[in-house]
């Protein structure tokens, strides 16, 4: 599934020792025996074999009988000729997913801007950024890692080191947000009475009416399953603003600053970067 950039690094290990023992494995046949031959035999060798007798079908091209001559060889090269053309279209086709992935972000991203904060900062800010010239709309998210709740003293999060693949991030969504726009396919999305509702991406595995156990920094929480979303980058899960402020103890607060603006997002950072910096965030 190529929506899902959470590929285990022992995938691209299996991946890469294939291409390399696969090209080993087949030449070392012809290796060994060229390197047992005595320099006489090499020097007297001459591609003729008189130890083995074919019978060799004269109605057949002098090609084909040339390439029927020599059986291993032939199935040796049609088997090499075969993974060379296979491999090179799954290429192909694995840059055209990829490419249909990318196209379609913009289509569920409708932001331009995303500022991530240290700590959790007043939702008014947000109101200060919307009044920087060149910013259309900017508003106030929930964002925190949280961890499966499983059973054991210490609940941990399982991350490579980007602190992304195989991380499980809950956003909280302001109600009636036109920053965000993504295909459900199961389920229905947040409405902002959704005191425990979560709607997760299709590779957390859950289904509609599932229940989630989640710890954020400690504090465990229960989420009932409502919808399920096909989203690039595949993310983990979406709750209402309200019900992750209650789970975080951040009423009134914001992790996350999404932007969209009018003009050019790099002139627009200068302005947001001197209002953040006047308001102490």
């Amino acid at each position: 599934d190529l929506a899902d950039p959470a590929i285990p690094l022992w995938v691209f290990a299996v991946q890469a020792a294939t291409g390399i023992a696969v090209p080993l494995a087949t030449a070392i046949v012809p290796i060994r025996r060229a390197c047992r031959l005595t320099v006489r035999d090499a020097l007297a060798h001459h591609g003729a074999r008189a130890d083995h007798r074919r019978p060799s079908p004269v109605t057949l091209p002098l090609a084909a009988r040339n390439a029927l001559r020599r059986p291993a060889r032939l199935a040796l090269t049609l088997a090499l000729l075969t993974a060379g053309g296979v491999m090179s279209i799954t290429a192909y086709n694995v840059k055209r997913a990829y490419e249909a992935n990318i196209a379609r972000m913009p289509e569920m991203w409708l932001y331009d801007v995303d500022i991530r904060l240290t700590q959790p900062e007043p939702v008014a800010l947000s109101a200060r950024l919307a009044t920087v010239p060149g910013v259309r709309v900017a508003e106030p998210w929930g964002y925190g890692a949280a961890a499966l709740d499983r059973l054991g003293p210490i609940d941990l999060v399982h991350t490579y080191p980007d602190q992304g693949h195989g991380s499980f991030p809950v956003w909280g969504v302001p109600p009636h947000s036109s920053l965000i726009d993504l295909p459900v396919i199961a389920g229905r999305w947040l409405v902002p009475e959704d005191p425990g509702a979560i709607v997760v991406d299709k590779t957390a595995g859950r289904r509609v009416g599932d229940s989630l156990e989640l710890s954020f920094d400690g504090e465990r929480s229960t989420w009932t399953v409502v919808g399920v979303v096909d989203s690039v980058p595949s993310l983990g899960g979406y709750v209402s603003a309200a019900a992750f402020a209650r789970a975080t103890h951040t009423e009134g607060k914001a992790r996350t600053i999404r932007v969209a603006v009018d003009a050019d997002p790099g002139a627009v950072m200068g302005r947001i970067e001197r209002e953040l910096a006047a308001q102490g965030a």
